[in-house]
């Protein structure tokens, strides 16, 4: 029984490496390099800022008890959906659309979901949690935005000066 167990694990493991890794690194290497720094920077500087408040100014009215997990999921959903929206973008330029609305989509989907079942499961802290959540959506979009903004623009003055 253990064996058969081992061998399973094997088996889904190298199923990962055939089948998804092909995907997951020709998606990593669309990724900007720089877009990736700066985002690390975004988050050290919004995790430095949620010490600040936790710690320092005592205030447990302002920050959730779940800050981290609210972090942590919207840290990886914008990641994921610049890996959704770089793929688009370099794929081809007619479906970049596509895979910018699916990629915001995605997002907006699985932070009604997240809020949906905070509501209905844990029901306390509710307008910190709202404040908490949405002040690291909006911080997080607005940088994205502002990404996607610097990477069009030299397509558009090269596209403009034909």
């Amino acid at each position: 029984m253990t064996l058969k167990a081992s061998t399973d694990l094997v088996f889904h493991s190298d199923l990962f490496i055939v089948i998804l890794c092909p995907i997951y690194t020709r998606c990593i290497m669309q990724i900007n390099i720089p877009y990736t720094k700066k985002f690390l920077l975004l988050s050290f500087v919004v995790v430095v800022s949620i010490l600040y408040l936790q710690f320092w100014c005592k205030s447990t009215q302002w920050v959730n008890t779940y800050i981290w997990y609210i972090l942590g999921y919207i840290t990886s959903i914008m990641y994921v959906s610049h890996l959704i929206i770089a793929y688009g973008f370099s794929k081809t330029p007619y479906d970049a659309q596509n895979f910018f609305m699916l990629g915001t989509s995605v997002k907006l989907l699985l932070s009604a979901v997240i809020i949906f079942l905070y509501f209905y499961i844990i029901k306390t802290e509710a307008v910190s949690f709202i404040l908490n959540f949405f002040t690291l959506y909006f911080v997080y979009t607005f940088f994205e935005i502002k990404s996607l903004l610097l990477s069009l623009q030299p397509h558009s003055k090269s596209g403009s000066s034909k």
